[in-house]
């Protein structure tokens, strides 16, 4: 069942901030529930960054108060198995897993069916901006980018908008952003249009869509 929820972030770097509201935006129509990233204390659910003692004390307190959390971390430091854990890095299959789970887990608690609206759905295709490396880039470049190789395998393969090598690749979106742009600069990226498609619900306004407009007119078409 389609419902609106509402989720807020504790103790994120701005990376994986970016990162996390990116691939809720992708997974927006893929998601049991539609969620937006908020600042509020009565959020549904709270990603708390458990890295830290600080991060790791307010996660325990939340949950104490009968908060709904999810840690995001290392695995050493996510705590009991019973626990809702988003590991590093950043994967769209896993914030995927948590979030439906949690939708799952609030309606096992209904006895009673409830009827699952009619959303009007309308099929678009879009061409924007991809990219897609023409060579393998120089060794200074390699060098320079935690994560290149992974990112030089999707590149060659096809081509990709920013958006999607984020979530194929895991990586934070500037250092995706940044890698590309120096193998602009140096001719080792071809810029291609691509056809993508996208989903339009009539009902609901998807969660964080200002962040699309946001990533192509950073890597948009270029004259």
């Amino acid at each position: 069942m389609d419902s609106n929820r509402t989720i807020s972030l504790h103790g994120f770097r701005d990376t994986d901030e970016t990162v996390f509201c990116s691939l809720l935006s992708l997974l927006s129509f893929k998601t049991n529930a539609v969620w937006e990233v908020v600042e509020d204390e009565t959020c549904d659910v709270t990603v708390v960054d458990v890295d830290s003692n600080q991060g790791l004390s307010l996660a325990e307190t939340m949950e104490n108060n009968g908060r709904r959390v999810i840690r995001f971390g290392q695995l050493s430091s996510m705590g009991a198995a019973g626990e809702m854990c988003l590991q590093k890095p950043l994967r769209a299959a896993n914030i995927l897993k948590c979030l439906n789970s949690l939708n799952q887990g609030d309606s096992s608690g209904h006895g009673e069916q409830t009827a699952v609206p009619v959303v009007a759905e309308s099929i678009k295709e879009e061409t924007v901006a991809g990219f897609r490396l023409r060579r393998w880039p120089c060794q200074e470049i390699l060098n320079a980018y935690p994560g290149s190789s992974r990112l030089c395998a999707l590149l060659m393969k096809e081509a990709l908008t920013i958006e999607q090598t984020v979530e194929r690749s895991g990586m934070a979106a500037d250092i995706v952003w940044d890698f590309v742009n120096a193998c602009q600069q140096r001719n080792f990226v071809v810029e291609q249009s691509i056809t993508i498609t996208t989903r339009n619900r009539s009902e609901h306004k998807p969660a964080n869509a200002g962040l699309f407009a946001m990533l192509r007119s950073r890597f948009g078409s270029r004259g």
